[in-house]
């Protein structure tokens, strides 16, 4: 029995290519079909099979197999066509079947449909082109009554492909000046990368140098802090003398401490300079000014800690206590 199956995707029954011709072709079908079967017989020799994948048969009997289309058999299918004859059958190696059985990749044969409708459109400006007789001149040459050469024709195909390389060239042409476009273009974008790129890199040195500055004021205040705490531990002692919280820290000492500051400004200046009166009796006045009356003791104790031994009563005669002597 007879298999058939499923037409599938990307492929079209014969019979339907020539009922699209009819639906949407501006030539007709007859002379379309005719013009096709020229295109076939220039693809190869009449015996040449069609690959399966552009012409296959799926109606058949599986004794003998599907069979092989070769071109003559498929350019005899079309111009049997041509001649408007409906009910035809193609041929095969393992015999004939109906038309309907061939399924034609739709690709394949658009392309082949394209190069037909070329040649009919050549041969039929080429008709056009050919000298009339001018009126009156007698009866028109017999070739003037004989019908336009077929697009499959020597002259034709001559004409044909001429086009075919004006086409190619034209077509090459405008593929190189593309190609051309796209390579300016490509070359302003990879400019523009890489100018890009360059402030990218600009802005990363910038931050790498920023970073580096800040890890160098990190390292100076980490050593200024270190300093400060060395200095501090140095001066741990004279912190907690002067702490008033401290119990342990002597008031009286507090206050000596106190007025050595005032006197000399925190020990930047020589306060016998000034007036010439020697840092005992400076201390016994700051004393009586900021504490109490000192007593005998304590002037002695002021002027032990405090004076200046290289001078006189720690500091300076007066050129009043010079004339006394």
């Amino acid at each position: 029995m007879p298999n058939q199956s499923p037409q599938p995707f990307g492929r079209i029954r014969l019979p339907q290519v020539i009922e699209a011709w009819s639906d949407g072709s501006r030539f007709n079908p007859r002379l379309l079909a005719s013009e096709l079967a020229g295109v076939l017989r220039t693809l190869g020799p009449a015996n040449q099979v069609i690959d399966a994948a552009f012409a296959s048969v799926t109606l058949y009997d599986p004794a003998t197999g599907a069979g092989g289309i070769t071109l003559e058999a498929l350019a005899a299918y079309f111009e049997q066509r041509a001649a408007g004859i409906t009910e035809t059958a193609v041929e095969t190696a393992s015999g004939s079947v109906q038309a309907g059985a061939v399924l034609l990749a739709r690709h394949w044969i658009a392309r082949l449909e394209l190069e037909a409708e070329s040649r009919a459109e050549l041969a039929a400006a080429l008709h056009l082109a050919a000298p009339a007789p001018a009126p009156g001149q007698g009866p028109q040459p017999a070739t003037q009554h004989q019908p336009p050469l077929p697009g499959s024709a020597p002259e034709c195909l001559a004409l044909r492909q001429a086009q075919q390389r004006i086409e190619g060239e034209h077509s090459a042409s405008h593929r190189l000046e593309a190609a051309e476009q796209r390579c300016e273009l490509l070359a302003r974008e990879n400019e523009q990368l890489r100018a890009q790129l360059r402030a990218q890199e600009h802005r990363t040195q910038q931050a790498q140098e920023a970073a580096e500055q800040h890890r160098r004021d990190a390292e100076d205040d980490r050593r200024a802090r270190t300093l400060l705490e060395d200095q501090l531990r140095d001066h741990a002692g004279i912190l907690a003398f002067m702490d008033t919280s401290n119990p342990l820290a002597p008031v009286e000492g507090q206050r000596m401490v106190a007025a050595w500051c005032d006197l000399t400004e925190n020990g930047t200046t020589d306060p016998t300079a000034r007036n010439g009166i020697g840092i005992g009796e400076l201390a016994k006045r700051w004393w009586r000014d900021n504490v109490e009356p000192p007593t005998e003791s304590v002037g002695k104790r002021l002027s032990w800690a405090l004076a200046w031994k290289a001078r006189k009563n720690g500091g300076v005669v007066s050129k009043k206590n010079t004339q006394k002597g």
